[in-house]
């Protein structure tokens, strides 16, 4: 088929490749400033995780205080749903009198 020179290197529209020189110092200061921002970035992201889970594991309190707030929550679920249904069961005796007359 096609003969293809093995040392050949081509981009991606298949135009020869320019032969890499090196970076120019201005390129590397770049690609230094750019992979010390992603090290700083990482490096936050993992202190973040760590500290949160100290700060909950050290005090009992933030524990107690998101179990009252979760039990508040669900007793105030449990209200609304009473309320709902003692409502819907209204509106269906409503109707089932209805009926029946």
């Amino acid at each position: 088929m096609f003969k293809r020179d093995a040392n050949r290197k081509t981009n991606a529209i298949g135009e020869p490749a320019p032969e890499f020189k090196g970076y120019t110092l201005q390129q590397m200061r770049a690609r230094k400033a750019v992979n010390q921002v992603r090290i700083d970035l990482q490096r936050q992201k993992l202190i973040n995780a760590v500290s949160d889970r100290r700060e909950t594991a050290d005090s009992p309190y933030p524990a107690i205080t998101n179990t009252l707030e979760n039990v508040f929550r669900y007793a105030q679920i449990a209200l609304y749903s009473y309320k709902v249904a003692r409502r819907a069961m209204g509106l269906y005796q409503s109707f089932r009198r209805a009926k029946d007359s």
